[in-house]
């Protein structure tokens, strides 16, 4: 129950609403255990057997268990209930304050982790290889930015260069009775193309990543179709492959897609996904852009226009 501040709130007050409307449909229900409503209606078991454990004078404990593989799978959840605890037990207010001095160890942790931050922060000096060779990643960031500062001083020569072939072609171009007017190409909209920033020994900025001014823009898409399934739904586009690395889909039950989620499809010879373990019988509204990355950097499109479709 993801939308209950309490597990209470589902497993309790949501379930005796369901069984009480099924109680009312077969009286009988009212005078049988547990386990003989999963022998006769294994379904309404399933919905409400939170709350026949909770109303079972037999069930005196629960156990909770989350298992997630080392990370490799989805997180799974068991929870149980009996009359016979085995192994280690604890009433809830025990259990509350074993919670509380966990989590209150783990806060003090991670200030001390902090504190050493904040140590190695003052004492290591960027300009000073040997503060920080003791820290692996810092020697590669080191190593990496001059690298970087490498490749600029060589990208910078190649532009003077290429400054000067334009100058000298200009030249002759003149001296042979062409147009004194000449410019480099236009660069979009009009306008003439500029060397860039680094010919009197400043740094060549790189092109804007993500925004309105992005200098690489992937086509927009649109959502085709949208199958409505049980708990899930299907995503349908058109495949677009030129300047596009993946797709991205966002849903949400709000239409300005407030509270949403994205799904990732990182090959872009895919159209199609399957959306599941969504709520029933539940409106959801649907957008979808293109990606594409080049050179580290990532590149989006405008989201499409949002379709809607109505789980089963």
């Amino acid at each position: 129950y993801p939308d209950y501040n309490t597990p209470f709130e589902g497993w309790y007050e949501e379930e005796k609403v369901l069984f009480d409307g099924a109680v009312a449909s077969d009286p009988n229900l009212a005078n049988m255990s547990a386990f003989e409503i999963y022998q006769a209606n294994p379904t309404l078991f399933h919905q409400v057997g939170h709350y026949l454990n909770i109303v079972d004078g037999f069930m005196t404990t629960t156990g909770f268990a989350v298992s997630t593989e080392g990370g490799i799978l989805p997180p799974t959840y068991q929870q149980s209930f009996g009359g016979n605890a085995v192994g280690e037990t604890a009433t809830t207010r025990q259990f509350r304050t074993d919670l509380n001095n966990f989590t209150a160890q783990k806060k003090a942790a991670l200030e001390t982790a902090k504190a050493a931050v904040t140590t190695a922060e003052q004492t290591i000096d960027l300009s000073d290889p040997e503060t920080y060779q003791d820290f692996p990643a810092l020697t590669e960031a080191a190593a990496a930015l001059e690298t970087a500062k490498t490749a600029a001083a060589n990208a910078e020569t190649a532009l003077q260069e290429c400054t000067q072939r334009f100058e000298t072609a200009k030249q002759a171009f003149e001296a042979v009775g062409g147009n004194t007017d000449v410019q480099p190409p236009a660069g979009g909209e009009g306008t003439d193309v500029q060397p860039p920033a680094g010919g009197d020994g400043t740094s060549v900025q790189p092109p804007a990543s993500v925004g309105d001014d992005q200098t690489i823009a992937p086509p927009a898409i649109k959502v085709k179709k949208l199958l409505r399934g049980k708990k899930s739904i299907t995503v349908k586009w058109k495949k677009t492959t030129n300047m596009v690395t993946g797709y991205q889909i966002q849903y949400s039950l709000k239409k300005n897609f407030k509270s949403k989620k994205t799904v990732t499809i990182k090959k872009n010879t895919v159209t199609s996904k399957k959306i599941k373990k969504l709520k029933a019988k539940k409106k959801y509204y649907v957008r979808i852009r293109t990606y594409y990355k080049a050179d580290g950097v990532t590149y989006v499109s405008k989201w499409s226009k949002a379709k809607s479709v109505k789980t089963k």
